[in-house]
């Protein structure tokens, strides 16, 4: 027991022992700066400094943005952000798919041949299971109103769409004699008119130039949007006066008539009419007689 005691007190005396830290001058051993202290102050010291570092690290990790780096610890703010990036590259996904769709139709179209009609699929991000419709009262009353504004217009015959016209009267793009009628069947889907040498081809309604290009088929070609669905096709130009995305009135000069292209046996307008995607005949609603 006295030895146990005596080799305890020895150790505390040992931690409690004073020493001096002294920095001195190297050439003259003056002394620059000193301190006293003892294991015990020193090991308290070095212990508080780790305390000091681990509370420090641990307001930044809980406290700051460096939280959000740390596995699991992702903030609500960017889990959002993460699901509207992919809901947007979802939607940019199918909007490019369905643009290179448009732009293979186009190409068909222009070449003469019948686009393909593709099925949109619903978007893969909208559930629509369970969905309910209910009419509200503006909408009972735009109907009712709508409704009877048409049944006036149909009994004044002033009404485009009453006479199965939803684009309204088309002008002819050029006074002549049709030379080849349409025939979905054989696959002629517009019509051929046969008019005066560097004739004007004027725009059938007002619209917004889709394309206009050559190609070794049709040789000059334009084509141009109009409301209601309808799109307007002038092939063979002998030379084109408007440019893609330019907007166009009924009557304005789109191109001279000519004969380019190899689908050509002399200088006319092949004009063809397409509505929702599929072709009608330009004779239906147009007349080219002179």
């Amino acid at each position: 027991m006295a030895s146990e005691k005596k080799t305890r007190g020895s150790f505390v005396r040992k931690l409690r022992s004073k020493y001096r830290l002294v920095i001195s001058n190297a050439e003259t051993f003056q002394e620059v700066w000193g301190m006293r202290l003892s294991r015990m102050n020193l090991m308290v010291a070095v212990g508080g400094f780790f305390l000091l570092v681990l509370l420090l690290s641990w307001v930044v990790i809980f406290f700051t943005p460096v939280r959000e780096l740390l596995p699991g610890n992702s903030s609500q703010a960017i889990t959002q952000q993460v699901v509207g990036n992919a809901l947007r590259a979802d939607s940019l996904e199918r909007e490019v798919t369905l643009w290179n769709t448009y732009l293979a139709n186009l190409r068909v179209i222009l070449r003469g041949g019948t686009p393909e009609i593709s099925v949109e699929k619903p978007d893969s991000v909208v559930n629509t299971r369970g969905a309910e419709y209910t009419r509200s009262g503006e909408d009972s009353l735009l109907r009712a109103q709508v409704e009877q504004d048409f049944l006036l217009m149909g009994s004044t015959g002033t009404s485009s769409a009453a006479s199965g016209k939803p684009w309204g009267r088309l002008v002819p793009p050029v006074q002549g004699q049709v030379s080849g009628a349409y025939s979905k069947g054989s696959g002629h889907q517009g019509t051929d008119i046969v008019t005066a040498a560097d004739a004007t081809i004027n725009c059938v309604a007002d619209g917004t130039v889709l394309l206009a290009s050559w190609n070794q088929e049709t040789g000059f070609s334009i084509m141009v949007q109009h409301p209601s669905g309808l799109v307007s096709i002038y092939k063979h130009c002998k030379r084109l006066l408007k440019k893609n995305y330019e907007s166009v009135k009924a009557g304005d000069a789109l191109g001279i008539v000519g004969n380019t292209g190899e689908q050509t046996t002399g200088p006319h307008l092949h004009l063809e009419l397409w509505y929702q995607g599929t072709s009608i005949n330009p004779e239906d609603y147009i007349a080219f007689g002179k």
